[in-house]
């Protein structure tokens, strides 16, 4: 450290010196405790500018320009306090003192905590959201600002100055009920780390801002609380059930209440706030009860097979025309077969003249006809009657479900269909 400035020093009567920090551009950085915020802050040293260093040298110094000796933005330090003590200037010069103090508070409360549990990632990356949402609530933008303040405070929890600048940034944005809450924490906090004054000044924010926060009640009836599992979120957020029925602050704008249960349907209503101060009320309508559920499992009724009667009569149809066909071939044949026996064409040994071989193979032609046209026919009036039998009853009556048999027998002299249903 300078050897100007050592611990125990008072700097621009209101700093501390506690230890130095290391080297920090243009001088040394020491970490000095304000003492009425009792806050701990970076001081830059400023070296202070070199004496001519010979008679000799004066003229060539002369013909130079003046060096402008380092100094802070006229706003970032009060004259009246850079003239006390011209070795001092705080750390990041060109932000406005208020906006300086902000992140010198985010980074140096406490130093001691910080140092133990913050990772130096963290910490950057807080530093540099912090930043730029300094800058952005100094351009206005609110918007903007406010969710990089709350993401900065989430990574550094013991940074009071996060906390303090983000209940300004709701306050300025219009957010009272956000800003009353974090004003409170902020107020709880600072008593606990031993920051007096900060705790008060917060305090007197939130008995200013208390009178001004608008209010929503959500009125839960006894038949909607009697309702097993009931759960109530306002703006996704839980609502234990101690608020059901409580004015809770909220910001201005729209708010969305959902209301769920098991075994009803869900439902949810819209509140507009529209102003500050006001007291909004929703009532919880009882929830419909939702349509049951058919049993997990349960075999679903087959579709309906209007097709099988009409089909299967069509193939018993065809399946007789079959066996017809079949009957008038087998007589055909057995008249070709009579024929080659006349006029002694074939005797009794069937030896047959010329015309009597060519009558037996006409028969036997004929008889393989009505063979085929046997079975096909057969095949075609079984198969009928079994989707006649299996068909859903026309009358919309159940469809018989019983486990059908059915096979054909077929013999030279006879075809029938056996079966049991």
């Amino acid at each position: 450290m300078d050897t100007s400035v050592k611990p125990g020093d008072v700097l621009l009567g209101k700093y501390r010196v506690e230890r130095s920090l290391g080297e920090g551009g243009m001088g040394r950085v020491v970490a000095a405790r304000h003492l009425e915020l009792g806050e701990l802050f970076a001081i830059k040293l400023l070296l202070p500018s070199p004496a001519p260093a010979a008679a000799s040298t004066a003229s060539a110094s002369a013909a130079r320009p003046a060096a402008r000796p380092p100094t802070s933005p006229p706003s970032y330090v009060p004259p009246s306090e850079q003239a006390s003590h011209p070795l001092v200037n705080l750390v990041m010069p060109g932000l406005p003192l208020r906006s300086c103090t902000l992140v010198l508070a985010l980074l140096f409360v406490p130093v001691a905590a910080r140092a133990q549990s913050a990772d130096p990632q963290v910490m950057a990356a807080a530093q540099s959201l912090f930043d730029q949402a300094v800058e952005e609530m100094d351009a206005k933008n609110y918007t903007s600002a406010c969710p990089k303040l709350e993401q900065a405070s989430k990574m550094l929890p013991e940074a009071l100055g996060a906390k303090e600048t983000l209940a300004r940034c709701y306050e300025a944005q219009g957010r009272l009920a956000s800003a009353w809450a974090q004003y409170g924490l902020l107020e709880t906090l600072a008593s606990r780390a031993g920051q007096a004054p900060r705790a008060v000044e917060a305090g007197k924010k939130v008995a200013a801002l208390k009178p001004l926060l608008a209010t929503l009640t959500v009125e839960v009836p006894d038949e909607v609380r009697a309702l097993p599992g009931l759960t109530i979120s306002s703006d996704k957020l839980a609502l234990g059930e101690a608020l059901w029925g409580t004015a809770v602050p909220v910001d201005k704008g729209e708010h969305v209440i959902e209301v769920k249960a098991p075994g009803h349907r869900p439902w949810s209503g819209k509140v507009v706030i529209g102003a500050d101060g006001v007291n909004e009320r929703l009532k919880v309508p009882m929830l419909e009860a939702a349509a049951a559920a058919p049993p997990v499992g349960a075999a679903s009724a087959p579709a309906p097979r209007a097709w099988q009667r009409p089909v299967g009569i069509a193939t018993i149809v065809v399946g007789a025309a079959g066996l017809g066909a079949s009957g008038l071939l087998a007589g055909l044949a057995v008249g070709k077969k009579n024929a080659s026996n006349e006029d002694g064409h074939c005797d009794a040994q069937n030896t047959c003249d010329e015309t009597g071989l060519d009558l037996r193979r006409q028969a036997v032609g004929l008889g393989n006809g009505a063979t085929a046209a046997l079975v096909v026919g057969g095949v075609l009036a079984a198969g009928g009657v079994v989707l006649l039998i299996t068909a859903p009853s026309s009358k919309g009556g159940p469809e018989k479900t019983g486990r059908v048999r059915w096979g054909l027998e077929v013999s030279p002299t006879r075809v029938g269909v056996q079966g049991a249903w």
